[in-house]
């Protein structure tokens, strides 16, 4: 009865460092995977968003170019207007980066990053862009009696999306792509970490309790060998070593 309450015990405390090692690793992953996601989208989303900077930037300048083909008053309001609404597009993703949050997620843990990304040195993202929206919307206050093909804010639009602009926005979007890269080696190396010592632990353990088995059996027999050896010490010897004498009839 000792020995099946001591393998009892056994087993129990083993099927239950299992089952915490268990859920310990399936929390790890969780987190891992949720993590890793978080990363991906918002490291993507800042990415997207210089690309959308680009690629607004060169509709800004195709409406713009519109307005030198425009013979009259009346053309060039509805060209303004459409140039205006590009305008109003890039200053909408361009503000959305001083949030730290391009992608317009409710929820950005790498609002502060993204934002310093596109604030500092070397790339000067913001005085790029700032320095763009300037020149357009200077060029919307122009009425069209004082415009001319040799307009200079119209001419440093062309020239920006053809160099530094578009440079800029090379380099933003690779740099968001390796902060991105950079976030994700860190989680998966704490999470392979957090994985392989809960396994090692598991591992350990078992190794323990394997080698507790031998020392649980002899415990157990020692304990039973007892138990029989008091039991025939308290028998009457007379009962043990007398045979019994039966009558002749």
């Amino acid at each position: 009865m000792e020995r099946n309450r001591s393998r009892q015990q056994s087993s129990g405390g083993k099927w239950l460092l299992f089952l915490a090692i268990m859920a310990l690793a399936a929390g790890a992953l969780t987190w891992g995977v949720g993590a890793i996601l978080e990363t991906r989208e918002q490291f993507g989303a800042a990415a997207a968003g210089a690309g959308d900077i680009g690629i607004l930037a060169r509709q800004v300048v195709a409406s713009a170019n519109q307005l030198a083909a425009c013979s009259d008053e009346k053309s060039y309001t509805v060209a303004t207007r459409k140039l205006r609404a590009r305008v109003r597009q890039l200053e909408t993703v361009h503000w959305s980066f001083f949030r730290g949050n391009p992608g317009f997620s409710p929820r950005n843990r790498f609002a502060f990053e993204i934002k310093q990304i596109y604030l500092s040195a070397p790339i000067h993202a913001i005085a790029r862009v700032r320095e763009f929206l300037d020149h357009a919307n200077l060029l919307l206050e122009t009425p069209y009696p004082e415009f001319t093909p040799a307009n200079p804010h119209l001419h440093y639009l062309k020239t920006a999306v053809r160099g530094n602009l578009i440079q800029t926005v090379s380099q933003t979007i690779r740099a968001y792509q390796k902060a991105g890269e950079a976030h994700l080696y860190r989680i998966i190396t704490l999470l392979i970490t957090a994985v392989g010592t809960l396994l090692l632990i598991a591992f350990f353990r078992y190794l323990a309790w394997v080698r507790r088995q031998p020392a649980l059996t002899k415990y157990s027999a020692g304990r039973s060998g007892g138990s029989v050896a008091n039991l025939l010490r308290n028998l009457p010897r007379k009962g043990l070593y007398e045979k019994e004498t039966i009558p002749l009839r």
